[in-house]
């Protein structure tokens, strides 16, 4: 388990690691006090698979209309030490939002580069759209999102502010 949502007393979202065709998948399960919510998904689990990708979720919200939002890494083998930053919306049901990215999935590189961009964290926003934070080009990276998964331009350079986010000596490094 690498996040847990909760949108009401009655329903907790969790993400999980799982594999289909040899390759790591979104796996998100929606939890109720009776147990797995068999409306959500398969029998009460969502399986996302990333074409060409091995793919995982650092954090999930659920947004007021009840759909899911993930935020993680997309890396082209399980081994491989580059990774870009990946966002998947699922609707109430559990299946991809296809007004989100493409399919129901957005791969950003922030940095441009090589080395690993994910979103280890995420916060939605009230007009949709959302916030990342992770790293990006070996340095702290917050990024802003619009509510389909594009990055909003008039957010530092092109979505992303990288770097630059402690104060020079301040001591302290992004997490």
């Amino acid at each position: 388990v690498s996040g847990v949502a909760v949108a009401d007393a009655n329903s907790a979202w969790v993400t999980a690691r799982s594999s289909s065709g040899g390759r790591m998948v979104l796996t998100v399960i929606k939890v109720t006090p009776s147990g797995v919510a068999s409306s959500f998904g398969t029998q009460g689990v969502a399986r996302v698979p990333v074409a060409g990708k091995d793919v995982t979720a650092h954090d999930i919200a659920v947004l007021p209309s009840g759909k899911v939002l993930l935020a993680g890494e997309a890396r082209p083998s399980a081994t491989s030490s580059t990774a870009d930053t990946l966002l998947a919306r699922l609707g109430p049901n559990g299946a991809s939002d296809p007004a989100f990215g493409s399919g129901g999935i957005a791969i950003h590189n922030l940095s441009g580069g090589t080395g690993e961009d994910y979103a280890a964290a995420l916060a939605p926003l009230a007009d949709g759209g959302f916030v990342t934070a992770g790293p990006a080009a070996g340095v702290g990276a917050v990024a802003r999102f619009g509510s389909a998964g594009a990055p909003d331009p008039d957010f530092g350079d092109g979505g992303k502010v990288i770097g630059g986010l402690m104060p020079a000596g301040s001591g302290y490094a992004p997490a």
